[in-house]
């Protein structure tokens, strides 16, 4: 993959990380699909981690310090990487998710995060942020491509998604960014570990027009739920909280269509025009 961009190891911890991962490799006479091979990444993630438009994850950075002998340097740098990635308001959030066994999640608005493209998240980042730099850009969408992580998991969280009808019918990044989203849709409702459900729009009244809302489950420890909003999020760890949160999300999902009947809506837009 060609890369024209010049990265400017200073303009975040993602960037210098990348920086310092090409430094190393290349002091180790490695080209970036030599590397790959030796990590068991494809090269051109190499390459994207490099110019700053992936986060690594927890096993690509133990992996490159196994490999470039850089004594723990990137499994260390990563945490500051992942801190830095997400607003205050969101990071708690973030750690609790890649705890969770259940995670139910409503959205009137997008696709949720852990279930978008690519180029579906860039389109969510630009419209809320155009004055935004084109680094910090590709740093936030690399992070919500990151936390996707969690679901290629050997035993993944089980993912229950409502969203919207709208969703489905607001062309997000242009047609064909929208048709490669459902497509992926698709994917993910096939999945035994995804549960995706549609709030039609034949259901006038219902107890989601608040807004997004996340219900986090765990093996062991008390759920928590969080209700976001403008550049602002809220985690509710009280169990009176959490209860009054998970009968809204109930009370959306049983309105909502059945999951063969999401699917087949999900598939009747799949060729968006």
């Amino acid at each position: 993959m060609a890369l024209s961009r010049e990265l400017d190891p200073g303009a975040s911890p993602l960037a210098f990380f990348g920086a310092e991962l090409r430094r190393q490799r290349v002091a180790a006479g490695l080209s970036q699909d030599e590397l790959g091979r030796v990590i068991m990444f494809s090269g051109a993630l190499v390459g994207r981690i490099e110019m700053a438009e992936r986060m690594p994850s927890r096993d690509f950075a133990d992996r490159c310090d196994e490999a470039l002998n850089a004594g723990g340097f990137f499994g260390r740098f990563r945490e500051l990487v992942k801190r830095e990635a997400f607003p205050s308001w969101f990071g708690p959030f973030v750690e609790y998710e890649e705890k969770a066994s259940k995670i139910h999640s409503w959205d009137q608005r997008f696709v949720p995060g852990l279930l978008q493209t690519e180029d579906y998240a860039r389109a969510v980042v630009l419209a809320g942020r155009p004055r935004e730099a084109r680094e910090v850009l590709d740093r936030d969408v690399a992070a919500r491509m990151e936390r996707q992580a969690i679901l290629a998991r050997r035993s993944p969280p089980l993912l229950w998604c409502v969203i919207d009808e709208a969703v489905l019918r607001r062309p997000v990044g242009g047609a064909e960014t929208m048709r490669e989203q459902l497509k992926r849709l698709v994917e993910a409702a096939e999945s035994q570990s995804i549960v995706l459900q549609v709030l039609p729009f034949s259901v006038t009244d219902h107890p989601g027009a608040d807004g997004p809302l996340t219900i986090l489950e765990f093996d062991s420890g008390p759920p928590v739920a969080y209700a976001e909003g403008w550049r602002s999020g809220r985690l509710a760890e009280s169990a009176a909280e959490v209860a009054d949160a998970v009968i809204v999300f109930d009370l959306i999902r049983a309105a909502a269509l059945s999951r063969g009947g999401s699917l087949d809506l999900v598939h009747a837009m799949e060729d968006w025009p």
